[in-house]
């Protein structure tokens, strides 16, 4: 499995967000241990740092959890030619269509997010951590 994973998903883990850091920390966890090929859009990555920053309040600890990500994940570019064609798809958040697109440009078969509305118009398939989990241990 070649996937992206969306923002949620790493915030869930870096945050400890209950609930949710489970499933995600196990995805991130497969990722390391090249179960998957994880990927993470480039786009996403200052948003990920300032609001990890701003929750935890520490700049020194939120580098060093984005160098880790960063060790466990490929990037996936985005160019001007991402961008464009994901204003054009006419998603509701230009955020999610970025990383859908740049997920398609680098040939990616999977987005991992917990909100997989926010994928409804995906052409890749969109699974949850969970489900992620489920396929890799069949």
């Amino acid at each position: 499995m070649r996937a992206i994973i969306d923002v949620n998903v790493v915030l869930d883990v870096l945050l400890k967000r209950p609930s949710f850091h489970e499933a995600s920390a196990k995805v991130l966890a497969a990722a390391t241990r090249k179960e998957l090929h994880g990927f993470y859009c480039a786009a996403s990555v200052g948003d990920t740092y300032y609001v990890l920053t701003k929750a935890i309040k520490d700049q020194a600890k939120a580098q060093r959890a984005m160098v880790t990500l960063l060790a466990i994940v490929s990037i996936c570019p985005v160019d001007e030619h991402i961008v464009k064609e994901a204003i054009r798809d006419g998603w509701p958040d230009l955020e999610d269509a970025i990383i859908h697109q740049s997920a398609r440009a680098a040939g990616l078969d999977t987005i991992i997010t917990r909100n997989g509305k926010d994928f409804a118009k995906s052409t890749l398939t969109v699974l949850t951590p969970g489900e992620v989990l489920t396929r890799l241990r069949n």
